[in-house]
Parts: structure tokens; C-alpha cells; sequence
């Protein structure tokens, strides 16, 4: 069993160092290496306190799944679309400065009138007092927070697009405050930790893309102990609140990092599901983008998430109490849909698209174009979609991307504003 695990590791490297050797160390494609290695190596190897009853056949459907990784990662890497396609990087969309800093204001004061109308200004004193956790707030008024965290969400591609075309010191220096504001806003009303950790993460890639490789390698590895501390110190005041008699050095166990980093949860998940055949869920479910407005009420067979839909395979009666997500892993998304042969393809497709995403990045670094709507909307899929299918479910995700990240910032692009 550490004999699969080891060649697991190993083969990881060896994708780290091909990205390494052909200049693309900080990639979507080292990011979805790190991660898995993470789930199906590094947490096994630690956790003793659980038996997981399949610990051996996820070792070796793992170790055919980085296999296949690699494979579809040089294939997309390879890979043309069009005929003399292949010098060219398409037309270039640029977010405007001043439309991005107008959004940012007019959406933080939404946000703020969003959470006082729901929170009123007595919950909002609880929480500053640390007598109620964003946790708490967002567990007992589901719908109530469902309109404040959708709000924030509008901040995140003014953010981007604040930072990424910032050009004068004054605009660099309203760029850091508004950053500011939205980490302060989160951590203490904010109930999701990985938006504001991805968009920390999204950037640092973006600071250190023309470093040299060594220099990346160091700061990647100071940012992913960073974030990783910021991560679980997130998870514990959001869960214990900020007035509370438990010592900070509970988070330094490692149970506790893993479960703050939802990595532990897609192993555990994945080794359920496979005690049971494969479900075949209803690939219609990665529509959801589409389908996301259209109310119950008018579809009453809707489909419900993914991660939700196993839930309800695996443990009926956890889902019925409440409990609503069951991330299973990449593999455990694709043994959902497809069985075992999901197991293969899924892996190969998140190679073939990070292959092709990560060699077209930096073809437009080389050319001289940082401060493109494209090289934002990648930092978003290298960082947050990449994430969120190691954990599973990436397509619950997507709705948040395409309706709250991308159209507002392709608008901001479109926009002009003539003073």
C-alpha cells in the first residue's frame, strides 16, 4: 500500500519537474498535482484515527489517475485548435481601471445594506463581540446569508481587475485598501473561506509570473504556508467565534488542518462511495451554470448538485438531517458519473484543459500581455475551479464563476466611461 502511495508521490514529481523544465511551474496543472497528492497521499498517510475499508483499491484508481493526468496534460499541451492557429493569442479583452474601482464601491455599500437588512445592526455588534460566529449566523439564517455571501461575491472581480491594471502608485495603493476591506468584510461576516483564499492565492501568481523559476519555487512554498495558516485560522474563528476560551494551539493539530482544508472530507467521501456500485448520476447536472435561475417551483425535477445527489446515495439519512454535501474527490466525480471509466477520463479531460490553459498563459506573458481579461479568467480557473474539483462538485462552482466573476468583469471590459 506505501509502495502505491510512494509511486504516487513520484509521479507527481515527475509532473512538477516537466512543468519545472518547460518554464510553467506556477500553473493550473502544478496546483491540481499539489492538491491531489494532498487528498490521496499526504492525509491517508497520517490519519490512523478511521479505517477506511477501500484505503488499497483508492491507491491504485489514484495512481491511474495521475497517469492519466500527465498523459491528458501532454496531450493539451500538444494540442492545436484551428489550422496556423498556433503563433497567434487571440483578441485581447482589457478590464478598464476606473469602471472596476466604481463597481468595487458600489458593491461593497450593497453588501453592507444586504448584511445590516438581514443581520440588523444587534447581530452585527454579537459578531464584532464575538458572541456569534459567521458560522452560527450563516446556519440559522440559510436564505438570510445566501443574499449577503452572493453580494460579496460581486467584490471579488473588482478586486482582480483593480490589482491586475493598477498602473500608478495611487491606484496600486486603493488596490491594497480594497483588498482590505474585503478580507476584514469576510473574515469576520463571511461563511465560505475559499473565496477569499483563492483570491489571495490568484494574487500571488499573479506577482510572481515573470520571477525566475527558483524564486517562484521559494515564494510558492512561503504563500502555501501562508494561505494554509490563514486557512484553518479562518475555520477556527468562524467555528468557535472570536470571544472564545479555546487556545489558538488547537489549530496547529494536524486532524484539525486537514479538516480546515476540506481535503480529509474528499477522501473520506470517496472511500464511501466506493463501497457501493457506481450511482450513474445524470451528467445534466453540469448545466447547472444554465439551469441555476430557473425555480423548483417551475422545474420541480431540477437537479440538485452533485456533491448533494451522492449524499443522498451514500447516507440518506444524513442528508435528510441537514447535512448537504458529500465531496468525493476528481475521481470520486467521475466514478459518480461515469464508473470506473470516469476514474480515467476525468483525469485525463483536467490534464488536456490545464495543459492547453497553462501553455496559452504564458504564451501571452511572453507576448507582453499581463493585464488581460483572459489572464485573469485563468488565475481564477489555476486557482478557484482547480480547488474546488480536487474537493469535488467543481460545477457547483461554476455558476459563481461565470455569473458573479466573468460577466462582471467581460462588462468592465466592454465599458467605457468618458469624463
Amino acid at each position: 500500500m506505501k509502495m502505491l502511495k510512494l509511486l504516487i508521490f513520484i509521479m507527481a514529481c515527475l509532473i512538477i519537474l516537466y512543468n519545472y523544465k518547460n518554464n510553467r511551474l506556477v500553473s493550473s496543472s502544478s496546483l491540481w498535482v499539489f492538491c491531489y497528492i494532498l487528498i490521496f497521499v499526504v492525509y491517508p498517510l497520517y490519519e490512523k484515527n478511521i479505517n477506511f475499508e477501500k484505503k488499497v483499491l483508492i491507491d491504485v484508481v489514484a495512481l491511474v489517475g495521475i497517469v492519466c493526468y500527465f498523459i491528458g496534460l501532454t496531450f493539451g499541451s500538444r494540442l492545436v485548435w484551428g489550422k496556423g492557429r498556433t503563433n497567434t493569442i487571440g483578441i485581447l479583452l482589457f478590464p478598464k481601471y476606473r469602471i472596476a474601482n466604481i463597481c468595487f464601491w458600489a458593491f461593497f455599500a450593497l453588501s453592507i445594506v444586504v448584511l445590516i437588512s438581514k443581520l440588523g445592526t444587534s447581530g452585527i455588534t454579537s459578531i464584532l463581540a464575538g458572541n456569534m460566529t459567521a458560522k452560527q449566523f450563516a446556519l440559522e439564517n440559510d436564505s438570510s446569508s445566501s443574499s449577503y455571501v452572493f453580494s460579496v461575491h460581486l467584490l471579488v472581480p473588482c478586486i482582480l481587475c483593480l490589482w491586475m491594471t493598477a498602473e500608478s502608485s495611487k491606484q496600486k495603493i486603493n488596490s491594497v485598501i480594497c483588498l482590505c476591506i474585503y478580507i476584514l468584510e469576510t473574515v469576520l461576516f463571511g461563511f465560505t473561506r475559499i473565496f477569499l483564499i483563492s483570491i489571495v492565492a490568484m494574487i500571488l501568481i499573479y506577482e510572481i509570473r515573470n520571477k525566475p523559476q527558483r524564486k517562484q519555487l521559494f515564494l510558492v512554498v512561503a504563500g502555501i504556508v501562508g494561505i494554509g495558516t490563514v486557512l484553518v485560522a479562518m475555520n477556527f474563528v468562524r467555528t468557535f467565534g472570536l470571544n472564545t476560551g479555546r487556545s489558538f494551539s488547537d489549530m496547529l493539530d494536524l486532524e484539525y488542518v486537514f479538516e480546515s482544508t476540506d481535503f480529509s472530507s474528499s477522501y473520506y467521501w470517496f472511500d464511501e462511495l466506493l463501497k457501493k456500485n457506481p450511482p450513474y448520476i445524470n451528467p445534466i447536472v453540469y448545466l447547472k451554470p444554465i439551469f441555476a435561475f430557473v425555480p423548483r417551483e417551475i422545474w420541480t425535477n431540477k437537479p440538485e448538485p452533485l456533491s448533494m445527489q451522492v449524499l443522498k446515495y451514500i447516507n440518506p439519512m444524513k442528508a435528510a438531517s441537514g447535512y448537504s454535501t458529500a465531496g468525493n474527490s476528481v475521481l470520486g466525480e467521475g466514478y459518480a458519473i461515469l464508473g470506473y471509466f470516469g476514474i480515467v477520463l476525468f483525469p485525463f479531460l483536467w490534464g488536456t484543459v490545464c495543459g492547453k490553459l497553462d501553455k496559452r498563459y504564458y504564451r501571452r506573458l511572453e507576448s507582453g500581455a499581463d493585464h488581460c481579461l483572459q489572464n485573469i479568467c485563468y488565475y481564477i480557473f489555476a486557482v478557484f475551479i482547480v480547488i474546488s474539483g480536487q474537493r469535488g462538485d467543481w460545477c457547483q462552482y461554476m455558476t459563481i464563476v461565470i455569473w458573479f466573476y466573468m460577466l462582471p468583469m467581460y462588462i468592465m471590459s466592454k465599458v467605457s466611461l468618458k469624463i
